[in-house]
């Protein structure tokens, strides 16, 4: 029975994965033609060889370190001859069902009641959170190595702990802190819990774990130069309100955002606070009835769940990800270990109606307007970067005037170096001054003009097409008319640019 049971699940995962990764031709994430491409660049030139060229302007050339090898190496498998994008909605169903199946062992593992409920709750409850769970992007595996962690760490040998700790950092190192941070929780849990004494050989092999996980990688002081940059500096920066150009996962979650996107998870999980509240303060004699890994394991997902909410009104909105993920985790465990067990058949057929006759329908109609509105066509940028491959010398500097431009032009074009990609604040540590020149056209601020700091004004603003032609040694710019209609309206008109392609979204030109 129990082995049918999980092969229903597996099989039941897959279909589901394979259903929400194909209805829509779309892609979610733009990052996911970045990381395909550099896994199929590392297969071809070889698994230790660490540089990458094609961000000419940014520490990522410098440094010349892959801060998620690990994850390119996982997509080898799913690159596929053609050309296109295929390998990634394939990679795509393998990674959404593998964090069901990983999040599915885990309330298996805790003896969760109605095991099978939880993973598809966590999958479907937040439209927002389910957007993400269809990208190519490390935070896939990190994630399910994430729930893996907590559950060993409540209770497991240190061993395994040791090797999901080194996974999380070999497949995602600027995730590096989630590891500490769920080993910091678990033991402060564990002092509640006066077991804190069991509890420091797994919170060394966390740490160690962790450190291996970020060597064993080319160049890895080099990657952690880049993580620090990405992770570290980055933060500071925002705190210090300086207007970089990022994405919208790393700006705070809005109240606004928070209630229209999950207003129903929310008062699930906060119901399941007042419930914890109510029982750890009323019902003491009851509570010592449950194990101390179960409990454990409560208090933990409980103040996980917490901090990562915090973080996404705080700190940046892709925090909300692992709060859901986490909150599932903590409703699941007051449902399982609190709750008597004569009510828990009517608490699931609640659960089982408000998911499949709320949730459910609410989010596939939230997630099919965002694979509409959000998400990249396959062949996003394709014409013009194919053109570029076909009329230009290798090694030519394409000026993209969006930092996410270069993700599908380095996928259907690596005859050609751009002048960043990935983060801006790569290209900011790379040269804050070339940064800012780079900021203000992307921005579309001015027509003609530019200058190398925050704010422009008469006395430091320099002439566009010096600036690409000298500071940046561009060949060719690459303009999309919606984005930047000040830019291209002004290259239309200078004679010193010349237009080589208009496909009517999308324009280049030659710089004479």
């Amino acid at each position: 029975m129990k082995r049918n049971s999980a092969l229903f699940f597996v099989l039941a995962a897959v279909l589901i994965s394979a259903f929400f990764n194909f209805s829509s031709p779309n892609i979610p994430d733009p990052d996911s033609f970045y990381h395909l491409r550099h896994a199929e660049i590392l297969r071809r030139n070889g698994l230790l060889d660490a540089s990458f060229p094609w961000t000419y302007f940014s520490a990522i050339r410098t440094e010349g370190a892959d801060i998620w090898y690990g994850f390119h190496l996982l997509l080898i498998p799913f690159i596929f001859s053609g050309g296109t994008a295929l390998g990634i909605k394939v990679a795509g169903v393998f990674l959404t069902a593998t964090l069901l199946l990983a999040y599915y062992w885990v309330v298996k593992r805790q003896k969760f009641v109605w095991p099978a409920l939880w993973p598809f709750l966590f999958f479907l409850a937040v439209p927002n959170a389910l957007f993400q769970l269809l990208m190519v992007r490390p935070h896939m595996v990190s994630l399910a190595l994430a729930m893996l962690l907590l559950s060993f760490l409540s209770f497991g040998l240190w061993f395994p702990i040791f090797l999901i700790s080194a996974g999380i950092t070999f497949f995602h190192l600027n995730f590096f802190w989630i590891g500490p941070g769920i080993a910091l929780a678990v033991f402060l849990a564990s002092i509640l819990e006066k077991t804190f004494s069991r509890s420091l050989k797994k919170v060394l092999a966390v740490a160690l774990g962790t450190a291996a996980g970020a060597l064993f990688r080319p160049e890895p002081i080099s990657a952690l130069k880049l993580t620090y940059i990405q992770v570290v500096k980055l933060l500071l920066e925002k705190q210090s309100d300086l207007p970089l150009l990022f994405s919208r996962e790393l700006a705070p979650l809005s109240l606004k955002t928070l209630s229209q996107t999950s207003f129903l998870f929310l008062l699930l999980w906060l119901a399941a606070i007042l419930v914890s509240g109510w029982t750890l303060y009323h019902f003491r004699e009851q509570i010592k009835k449950i194990p101390s890994e179960a409990k454990i394991f409560l208090l933990t997902s409980g103040l996980l769940s917490i901090a990562f909410f915090l973080m996404s009104l705080f700190i940046a909105r892709r925090s909300y990800i692992l709060w859901v993920a986490f909150g599932t985790l903590f409703i699941g465990s007051v449902a399982s270990f609190l709750f008597p067990k004569k009510s828990q058949q009517d608490w699931f057929l609640v659960l089982t109606a408000v998911i499949f006759l709320i949730m459910v329908p609410y989010t596939l109609s939230q997630n099919g307007i965002s694979m509409a509105r959000n998400a990249s066509p396959p062949d996003y940028l394709r014409e013009a970067a194919e053109w570029l491959r076909n009329h230009s010398n290798s090694g030519d500097i394409v000026f993209n005037t969006h930092w996410d431009n270069f993700s599908p032009l380095f996928f259907w074009n690596q005859t050609n170096y751009y002048i960043g990609g990935m983060d801006p604040i790569f290209q900011y540590a790379y040269n804050s001054e070339l940064y800012w020149k780079f900021h203000h056209i992307s921005a579309d601020e001015f027509g003609d003009l530019t200058c190398g700091a925050i704010i422009c004004d008469k006395s430091n603003v320099q002439d566009i097409y010096s600036v690409l032609k000298k500071d940046f040694q561009v060949k060719y710019v690459l303009v999309e008319k919606r984005r930047n209609p000040n830019f291209h309206r002004w290259l239309e008109l200078d004679r010193r640019f010349e237009k080589q392609f208009d496909n009517g979204k999308e324009v280049i030109f030659l710089l004479k």
